[in-house]
């Protein structure tokens, strides 16, 4: 039990760092797309988040369809890989505060579409993941 329970803190290390690192870059792209085209804030939906969400779908998608293929990881580097690093990188926690935060707006087409967004794409990010490791 303590040995998993350190295989997946170093998991979550890594995962929450490369998340600070994804997100800042994709709201940093997002933030400069929008000085040039200008989008209203009500259209504004947290990229960076959105971005981890879905890519995390998709590693977890994929790690999920190995054993499909006959492919077997071993326990240590499952947790590591899905409750460590996919858990470190994604973020449900953030997901609900941002869109708690529209709501406080009252930016309730912000919300419909940041929750569509991460449902749809997140689904279609961990099928395709799931497909991938299925044709490897």
């Amino acid at each position: 039990m303590f040995r998993d329970f350190l295989i997946v803190g170093m998991g979550s290390f890594l995962g929450g760092g490369l998340r600070l690192v994804v997100s800042r870059i994709v709201d940093a792209h997002a933030a400069s797309a929008a000085m040039r085209l200008p989008v209203p804030a009500a259209y504004a939906l947290p990229l960076g988040t959105l971005a981890v969400n879905v890519l995390g779908c998709l590693a977890i998608g994929f790690i999920s369809g190995l054993p499909a293929e006959g492919v077997q990881l071993p326990h240590q580097v499952r947790v590591f890989l899905t409750t460590g690093f996919c858990g470190g990188f994604t973020t449900f926690s953030t997901f609900i505060n941002e869109s708690s935060a529209m709501a406080g707006e009252c930016n309730f087409t912000g919300i419909a579409a940041y929750v569509a967004a991460s449902l749809t794409l997140g689904f279609a990010a961990l099928a395709l993941g799931n497909w991938a490791a299925r044709t490897i």
